[in-house]
Order: C-alpha cells, then structure tokens, then sequence
C-alpha cells in the first residue's frame, strides 16, 4: 500500500489552509502496537511510520517554528 505524507504548518491559520507534501512513507510492521484507548474499552493500533526520503532541515524547521 502506497502512503503519502502531506502537513500542514498550523492548522489554526484561518488564511492559508496550504499542506506541504513530504513525499512517501512506509509503515514499520515490527513496529505496530494494539492497545486500548483510555477511558474506553475501544482498541486502535499505534503505528511507527518511515519516511522513504528524510526531510530536509530547513523544510523541517520551517513547519515546526513559528
């Protein structure tokens, strides 16, 4: 299965709802964890995921800073 990463910056910007594509990303299938969600008796699994190409640090830094 084909995942693609795609952010937003800030999802409260009333102006710019633009979302910045991170390229493909794979699941880490010895990674996967079920657990129970609190205050429920609903399960979810918890999944770590790899992007196919690091993101660049200047990209990084500009959707994580203010």
């Amino acid at each position: 299965m084909e995942v693609h990463l795609f952010v937003r910056k800030n999802k409260d910007d009333k102006t710019s709802k633009e979302f910045y594509y991170l390229g493909n990303m794979q699941a880490e299938i010895d990674k996967t964890k079920q657990f129970v969600m609190p205050n429920t008796q609903k399960t979810a699994v918890e999944i770590l995921w790899q992007l196919d190409t690091p993101v660049r640090e200047d990209i990084y830094r500009y959707i994580v800073e203010e």
